[in-house]
């Protein structure tokens, strides 16, 4: 499977849930855990088919990618937490941020 793949199934995954959510559908796994886990692929396979139209072999590499889960799992699981009640600091919600940026990076974006 190819990054385009991963980001277009990631996409489809978290637009579903949002409206399932939007609709009133509630699973406490689903609710806890896919977003984490098709966020890095969403909006990295976002910016990088963006990018590949201007730049056509633009490709984000794993060290920047890595990084950047980092960051977002310290903002949105230790930081956002500590004054926004509605985030809850969750150590699983690392291990899926990044598994999805492992998933993503395993693939080539073609």
């Amino acid at each position: 499977m190819n990054r385009k793949n991963v980001w277009i199934i990631s996409s489809v995954c978290f637009l579903l849930h949002q409206t399932l959510i939007y609709y009133h559908f509630s699973n406490s796994f689903l609710d806890s855990y896919l977003d984490p886990l098709v966020f890095i692929p969403t909006l990295l396979g976002s910016i990088e088919y963006l990018i590949v139209f201007f730049v056509a072999d633009f490709r984000i590499g794993k060290i920047p990618i890595f990084i950047y889960t980092g960051i977002t799992t310290i903002m949105f699981e230790f930081i956002i937490p500590d004054f926004d009640h509605r985030f809850t600091a969750d150590i699983y919600d690392c291990f899926a941020y990044f598994f999805g940026a492992h998933v993503y990076t395993r693939n080539t974006f073609t």
